[in-house]
């Protein structure tokens, strides 16, 4: 016992060299366990057992960057280190079990999109009416263009992003007590709903949820410029990040006006790799419109107040009561049909109301009452809740921030159990698409949750 205290003592004098030699030992075993019988033994649509090695060689090198950065991270003993890397190593493993299964969610919105990509670039995409923007577009076809087959590299490029959000918010939340970071990590590397998105579904929203993370975070730490221009980034990536930048006023953060113009040109900026690729110039920057207004291609996990209103195509959800004629004119009694058109306006002007009234509310009473973690899960939740053009992959962040607000915030620990329920209720199993719980339950339990938080504050004021 005292030897391994006395190497422990040790290797934390030299964390930083201790760390990397571990993680590049756990990342070559990762990498013979692989090539002898791991996730990526049995590969199906690899081609070549070259193949097969350059993809297992790609993942050891995701691996040893996480480990990387978990390294220059920890702030703890060495034994506290390898602990942390041992689970991420583990959480890989997890997610590349996942690797070769086909969902619905790429199969019907992400595949097409990406042979479209293999003859004609970005040219003619709008046939498909997907919701992602310009520069998302150009991010996934820049991955699939690798020489393996593309659903791999986009799954591998998705997980990555989802285990560096999961790192980059344990480490935020453990910045005063350390004390539940590992048991935090443990936690995000095996949620469910960053598993579905990252590993099955591929999501690129995953990316985005990491660039709004990191965007935060550098704003807490004081980096305006840094934390508004990568939520720029992220903004041109996913719509619902920009919805997030009221966070900016409601954290007290004075940035530049210098720093506003950069983030308001970032997204502008971003949508000339996809002009380039051969998409016109005018859909490029409509895309960035789009991506936070259309509605979800595949909104499963999410617990938007759009669960409660059932699309129109009737095969996209069973309660089609809205399906019925709509008397709209009074002299001639005519009756128009409710189609998703209508639907489509109706969530447009129902997500623009909620934001303008959630955000109104909380600015003129419940910002009061919290600290800047409360704030920043508050807001969080108001944008994610009423945000359209939402994928599961856009709430990873509020779900991870419900993990570290277990532990640090216990009066709030049932509404952030409530929506960590709702949101893993609403994961979709990945071949037929199918929901553990109705959507319209979903958003009743994550607004029931956002009520309930906010609500818990102005208790504790009053006590």
């Amino acid at each position: 016992m005292q030897r391994l205290e006395w190497l422990d003592r040790k290797c934390s004098e030299h964390r930083l060299w201790a760390g990397l030699i571990l993680g590049a030992l756990l990342t070559g075993l990762l990498f013979v366990y692989n090539v002898h019988g791991g996730p990526l033994y049995n590969l199906n649509d690899i081609g070549t057992w070259q193949n097969r090695l350059l993809f297992t060689l790609y993942s050891s090198i995701v691996q040893m960057t996480l480990l990387a950065v978990c390294t220059a991270l920890c702030r703890a003993r060495f034994s506290r280190l390898a602990l942390r890397q041992l689970i991420l190593a583990a959480g890989n493993i997890i997610f590349l079990f996942a690797i070769n299964q086909k969902t619905m969610a790429y199969n019907g919105q992400i595949q097409p999109i990406v042979r479209a990509m293999d003859t004609n670039g970005l040219q003619h995409l709008e046939q498909y009416a997907t919701n992602l923007s310009a520069p998302a577009l150009s991010v996934l076809c820049l991955i699939s263009r690798g020489p393996i087959y593309d659903m791999y590299l986009v799954k591998l490029f998705a997980i990555a992003c989802c285990q560096m959000l999961g790192l980059l918010i344990c480490d935020e939340a453990a910045r005063e007590d350390e004390g539940h970071y590992e048991i935090m990590l443990l936690l995000v590397s095996i949620l469910p709903q960053g598993f579905m998105s990252s590993a099955c579904a591929a999501q690129t929203d995953v990316f985005a949820a990491l660039l709004a993370a990191a965007g935060l975070i550098a704003l807490r730490r004081d980096r305006q410029r840094l934390g508004v221009c990568t939520l720029g980034i992220g903004a041109a990536m996913s719509g619902a990040v920009l919805l997030l930048l009221p966070l900016v006023v409601f954290m007290n953060r004075k940035v530049p006006l210098r720093a506003w113009g950069w983030a308001a040109a970032i997204p502008l900026a971003l949508t000339l790799p996809a002009i380039l690729f051969g998409m016109p110039a005018g859909e490029a920057v409509l895309s960035l419109v789009r991506s936070s207004t259309a509605l979800p291609q595949a909104a499963a996990g999410t617990g938007t107040v759009f669960g409660f209103f059932p699309r129109a195509l009737v095969e996209e959800m069973p309660q089609y009561w809205l399906l019925r004629p709509l008397p709209i004119d009074t002299v001639t009694l005519a009756a128009e049909n409710y189609t998703q058109s209508h639907f489509v306006l109706l969530m447009h002007g129902l997500s623009f109301a909620a934001l303008a009234l959630g955000m109104g509310l909380y600015a003129l009473e419940f910002s009061r009452k919290h600290g800047e973690f409360q704030r920043i899960l508050c807001c969080t939740a108001i944008v994610l809740i009423v945000t359209p053009a939402l994928s599961q992959g856009g709430w990873l962040p509020l779900c991870m921030l419900c993990i570290a607000g277990l532990f640090r915030l216990p009066r709030y620990r049932l509404p952030l159990c409530m929506m960590l329920f709702a949101t893993a209720g609403g994961c979709a199993y990945p071949v037929t698409n199918e929901l553990l719980l109705p959507p319209a339950l979903i958003s009743a339990l994550c607004l029931a949750a956002l009520v309930l938080l906010m609500d818990a504050a102005g208790e504790r004021r009053s006590a």
